[in-house]
């Protein structure tokens, strides 16, 4: 489910989304920016999972953004945000969306993820 855009007052729209992979070995696209030259700049994420599983966001081509993540089962993680919006979790380049990919045998993921859609040039 998207979430409305909020204005958070620093020229930055910041967007909250629900994070939902299907079960087994799936990947999820979690944003995508819809002009090619802005950025997806996330700031907080939380991922609950029912079954062990590692986890990995990549950009819309394929490439790491993170390492992979050994998940427990019943478990999760979350990262909070900075509260300076200059300082993202993770920085997606330009034009490129932002899944996860999540390997387990069975169980889901779930959880939320807030965002900016950013221009590099104004906010390098």
């Amino acid at each position: 489910m998207k979430g409305t855009p909020v204005d958070i007052g620093v020229g930055l729209d910041y967007h909250t989304d629900e994070i939902d992979v299907p079960a087994e070995a799936a990947t999820a696209i979690i944003a995508a920016p819809s002009d090619a030259t802005k950025a997806i700049w996330i700031y907080d994420c939380l991922l609950l999972v029912g079954a062990d599983c590692t986890g990995q966001f990549k950009d819309s081509d394929g490439t790491a953004l993170t390492g992979n993540m050994p998940i427990l089962a019943s478990s999760g993680f979350s990262k909070n945000s900075s509260g300076n919006p200059r300082m993202p979790w993770l920085k997606v380049p330009a034009g490129k969306g932002v899944t996860l990919t999540m390997a387990t045998a069975s169980g889901t993921g779930d959880g939320s993820v807030g965002y900016a859609i950013v221009d590099p040039a104004t906010w390098a």
